[in-house]
């Protein structure tokens, strides 16, 4: 199958969206369905570094990302990766990915649970057995994406 592509710039894309069409015929149906099945893949997962050894990271294995004497890191249940993204960039890659402070992005998937203080901060209890706690200026931010996702 030969794939001619064509760049359209469009001004009112975001910067983290692509559109693709596919014109194809019905014996093409196969193909085109496995190129749409790997550009699903694809993004729905990360590549990360871990010994100059590059691994594929799945964003449902992800339990959070965290900032940590200028580096960034991407924690799963198995392990810890150093990663060059920027926490901003990480917070558009998927829609499951909270920012919860200046440092700290969580995987909603995640979360065992919420606590709530007497004084108001919220503590996430993720899966890993580890806790983050919200930042006061993200405790909004936090309750605003939950009831979004809620609706």
């Amino acid at each position: 199958m030969k794939i001619e592509l064509r760049k359209l710039l469009n001004s009112k894309m975001t910067r983290d969206s692509i559109k693709i069409n596919i014109e194809y015929n019905t014996s093409q149906k196969e193909e085109v369905d496995n190129l749409i099945k790997y550009i699903n893949r694809y993004s729905k997962s990360i590549f990360l570094e871990d010994n100059y050894i590059i691994e594929e990271v799945l964003y449902s294995d992800i339990v959070c990302f965290y900032s940590e004497n200028k580096n960034n890191y991407c924690k799963t249940m198995k392990k810890v990766y150093k990663t060059k993204s920027k926490l901003y960039e990480i917070e558009k890659m998927s829609t499951n990915f909270m920012r919860i402070s200046k440092n700290c992005i969580v995987n909603i998937e995640h979360i065992k649970n919420f606590d709530i203080s007497k004084t108001g901060s919220i503590i996430i209890n993720l899966d890993d057995n580890t806790f983050k706690i919200v930042s006061k200026r993200k405790i909004k931010d936090v309750i605003y994406f939950l009831d979004e996702r809620m609706k």
